[in-house]
Formats: C-alpha cells, structure tokens, sequence
C-alpha cells in the first residue's frame, strides 16, 4: 500500500475554496525492492501522484508507475480515485485501475477509506476487484501508521489477493518512513509474501527501500497505490 498520503484532511478540506480546481498534493518516488534469499529476484519502481481538489469535499487522484522486474519484465499502471473528504479525520473513495505487463492487462476497481484514529495514527482500508484476461478475483488491504515526531513514523500493512483461478497472494509489511526535510522522505520495509495455489505454497521474505518527494500544500495524496504489482515485490 505504501502510503497513506499524508491524510491531512483538515487541511484538504479547508483549503479548496468553493468552485475552485486546485492541486492539492501529489508526490513522485523511487523504490527498489528484492527477495532475502534470492536478489536477482527484485523490483524497481517510479511512480507518482497528483490529487485535485474540486471543491471543499470533493476531490481527484491520478497514480501512475512503472514495476521493472529482473525476470517479468516491464509493468506500467494508471488509477484514478474519486474522494470524498467526509471530514477532517475521514475521507472515501472509489478508484479503477489498469495494469499491463508483457502484453498481459488487469484492471482494478474497489472502495477506500481513510482515517485519524488518533492524533498520531492513520489507517488506510481498501477492498475491491480485479480482472486478468477474463479470469477475476478479489484484493484487500490495510495500513495502519504511526507518527512519532522529529519526522519519523512507522507503518504495518497487510495486502492479499484472491483469485477465481486458484492463485492466492498475501504480503504482509513493515516500514520505517524518515522525513529528511518537510518534502523530502526516505524509507525502509521488510515484509514477507506468500504465494498459494495449483496445490503447493511458499513463502519469501524481502527488504526494500526508497525516497519520495511531496508536492502541494498536503504534501503527499490521500490514498495509497492501487496496482496488483504492488503485492509482488520482486520476480
């Protein structure tokens, strides 16, 4: 899931004046990602977002990345959100995505919710579906994340995948998210992905890490990423 893009809806919310389209926020980054045990088997990323805000409590989010894989080769993915900022500690949203890789193409769609549980935790929820060349399924997730001051915060998130041909992908992930300046973050993950299916199961664990600059008043979107690439780290 990545990130929570910031959720700082008070701001969102008061700073669209009524009638305006306006760029709230967006962020571009840079990740790279690979299995413990093999680490030819990796993934490098570059994807951004944009979000505009239409009025006070309605508002737009466009992603979009490129997954280079050692093995898979090159995955490209667009999604676009439309939210509502419920509240100042709320927000919704309904997205539709498209992955394509070698010629194979997945498309995405589901709802999502953001919130402030407390004055120093979000949590990210989504559920929805996914289409591969006729063959469909579902995938799920949440985030939750914790700020801690001077610019540091930790998150755990689980994803997982259910398709209706017999494949079954789970990733669960722990992440260090570092602001070097207001714009400015590193981060570090490790987490672990499950894979399931035609009678037999494994599991791999991998380490990533990467580097992403905000933009716009919020610094950041408010929904995470969307793609099914988002739940292979590395192939």
């Amino acid at each position: 899931m990545k990130t929570l893009g910031a959720l700082a809806l008070a701001a969102t919310t008061l700073a669209v004046p009524a009638g305006a389209v306006e760029l709230t926020g967006g962020s571009v980054e840079l990740g790279y990602s690979a299995f413990t045990e093999e680490t030819d088997v990796n993934r490098t990323i570059l994807r951004g977002q944009a979000e505009l805000g239409f009025t006070r409590n309605f508002a737009a989010q466009v992603d979009a990345g490129y997954y280079g894989y050692h093995y898979l080769g090159d995955g490209v993915n667009l999604t676009a959100h439309g939210i509502y900022h419920g509240s100042e500690t709320a927000s919704f949203g309904v997205y539709v995505g498209y992955d394509e890789i070698e010629s194979v193409s997945a498309t995405t769609y589901g709802l999502e919710a953001g919130m402030l549980l407390a004055p120093s935790v979000i949590a990210e929820v989504y559920a929805g579906g996914f289409d591969i060349e006729g063959e469909g399924g579902l995938m799920m997730g949440v985030e939750v994340a914790n700020a801690f001051g001077n610019g540091l915060s930790a998150r755990a998130g689980i994803d997982h995948v259910n398709s209706d041909f017999g494949v079954d992908v789970t990733s669960i992930e722990l992440g260090l998210d570092y602001k070097v300046t207001p714009q400015t973050g590193l981060y570090a993950e490790v987490g672990s992905t499950r894979l399931s299916g035609f009678g037999a199961s494994g599991s791999e664990t991998y380490v990533g890490a990467g580097v992403t600059i905000d933009f716009g008043a919020k610094r950041g979107a408010t929904f995470g990423y969307r793609s099914l690439f988002d739940l292979i780290p590395g192939l």
